[in-house]
C-alpha cells in the first residue's frame, strides 16, 4: 500500500518551553535552528489532533489490559500534565501514533481480528 502524502508536514515541538509549534520558531522564546526546536518526524499525511479525555481513557484502559497495573501507572505518570497528540495513520481500520512531549510514544489501532484496540510497536 503506498503511503499518500499531501504535502508538506509541518510540525515541530519547542524542547525548551515543552510546547508543540507550527513554524520552526517558537513564539514564546523565539528559539530557531537551535537544540530546543526540533521537527516531529510523523507518518504521512500528518492528520495531527489533540488527544481528547474519550482517547486518553480508552489507552489507558487497553494499557492496563495489555500491560497491567505496574506499566498503566508509570504510563499515567508519563502523561500527566502533558499534551497529547494522536496522528492519524494509513491502516485498514483506526491506527494512532501516540505522540508525547514531541515523540512518538507508540502506535495505539483497533485491530479488526480481535475485535478490540491495541498497542503496537512502532
Amino acid at each position: 500500500m503506498r503511503i499518500p502524502f499531501l504535502g508538506k508536514i509541518q510540525f515541530h515541538w519547542c524542547d525548551g518551553c515543552r510546547v508543540p509549534l507550527i513554524r520552526k520558531r517558537c513564539s514564546r522564546c523565539n528559539m530557531q535552528g537551535r537544540k530546543e526546536e526540533r521537527k516531529v518526524l510523523l507518518t504521512p499525511p500528518g492528520d495531527v489532533r489533540p488527544a481528547f479525555t474519550g482517547d486518553i481513557k480508552r489507552i489507558m484502559h487497553v494499557c492496563k489490559e495489555q500491560f497491567g497495573d505496574h506499566v498503566t501507572e508509570q504510563f499515567r505518570v508519563l502523561i500527566e500534565d502533558q499534551i497529547i497528540f494522536l496522528n492519524k495513520v494509513p491502516y485498514i481500520d483506526r491506527m494512532d501514533e501516540i505522540i508525547i512531549q514531541g515523540h512518538i510514544a507508540g502506535i495505539f489501532r483497533f485491530n479488526i481480528l480481535k475485535g478490540d484496540y491495541e498497542f503496537s510497536e512502532i
